[in-house]
């Protein structure tokens, strides 16, 4: 899932690790009748992400443009305000999200940056 080096400045940030650990024991997990979060993934440059799939759509039966535009507004909220997210405000991560179809195909993809959330 992810290299970790003694002392590498590209080391996943220790946190952000325990959090994808917590996590990742529940997954796969419904969010929605329409979403299932897969995985989670800590990254270097205190990155978190997230790895979700449409069940129900392929690619091409959604506007995805449309999809991200209204998903990322109401991610940003989530990180603004969620008490559990508090870890991700205080260390200023930068938060991925990735889409799949129920196929597996990528759909979409965004990041929330600390400047978008403080």
């Amino acid at each position: 899932m992810f290299i970790q080096s003694c002392g590498s400045s590209n080391a996943p940030d220790k946190g952000l690790v325990k959090m994808t650990e917590e996590i990742n024991k529940k997954c796969p997990m419904m969010i929605d009748a329409e979403t299932r979060l897969d995985i989670t993934t800590a990254l270097p440059n205190k990155t978190f992400m997230y790895e979700y799939t449409f069940i129900n759509y392929e690619n091409g039966m959604i506007d995805t443009t449309l999809m991200k535009n209204y998903i990322m507004p109401n991610a940003i909220n989530v990180i603004k305000t969620n008490p559990a997210l508090k870890y991700f405000r205080d260390s200023k991560a930068t938060v991925k999200y990735s889409y799949k179809d129920k196929n597996g195909n990528y759909m979409f993809s965004f990041a929330v940056t600390p400047k978008d959330y403080k």
